[in-house]
């Protein structure tokens, strides 16, 4: 009887010590690289004599920090950087690029709508807010200041996790980062330069994850 006792106590500890590490749900950190695609230009004008200004495909690379406090429900953030030009086309003129990398960073709310109970699966939608920026030698120039290159996003995706050892996840993910990009230049009046345009980038991703705690 006695022994009883003391396995229902030392199970009634165990239970007690795991609950909130268990209530604080899942971590995860992360790494990707990929593809970043530009789907529209930055600037295409081309009928009123001034061109087109689009970003060029490139690779991307970043990583991801994670919580899930529910089984299906989580919260991430992410940032990165993707290297990649800036092509200038001008009627008349020879075609030009020059390096132009972008920055990215979001965070996002997740959600599984596919996690069979007894595989190590996960497929999700996203969706949050985030920012674009864009650096490098084409927004560098001695004379010209450009300005407003950081603008705020809206970011939709979906992704996949497959998991292929305890605690250690395999990536696949689509984001779309919606922004608005518009043109400034100090000292010039802003109605002389060309109208904001919509983009969507995408970044195409696979990447590893390094899950730890509860559910």
């Amino acid at each position: 009887m006695l022994r009883y006792r003391v396995c229902i106590l030392a199970l009634s500890l165990t239970l007690a010590i795991s609950a909130p590490a268990a209530a604080q749900g899942r971590f995860g950190i992360g790494a990707f690289g990929g593809v970043f695609f530009a789907t529209s230009d930055l600037i295409d004008q081309v009928a009123e004599g001034i061109g087109i200004l689009d970003q060029k495909t490139g690779g991307g690379f970043g990583g991801r920090l994670g919580w899930w406090p529910l089984d299906r429900l989580g919260i991430e953030a992410e940032g990165g950087l993707a290297i990649s030009k800036v092509r200038v086309r001008v009627p008349g003129e020879p075609e030009g690029s020059d390096n132009a990398s972008v920055y990215f960073g979001s965070v996002n709310l997740l959600y599984a709508i596919v996690k069979p109970p007894l595989e190590p699966l996960s497929v999700y939608v996203s969706g949050g807010f985030g920012l674009v920026g864009r650096s490098g030698d084409a927004w560098s120039d001695d004379i010209i200041n450009f300005q407003g290159l950081t603008d705020p996003a809206g970011v939709v995706g979906f992704g996949i996790r497959y998991g292929i050892a305890r605690g250690l996840n395999l990536s696949a993910d689509i984001r779309d980062y919606i922004s608005s990009f518009k043109l400034e230049v100090e000292g010039i009046d802003q109605s002389l330069l060309p109208d904001a345009k919509l983009q969507n980038d995408l970044l195409i991703t696979v990447g590893a994850e390094y899950t730890f705690g509860g559910v």
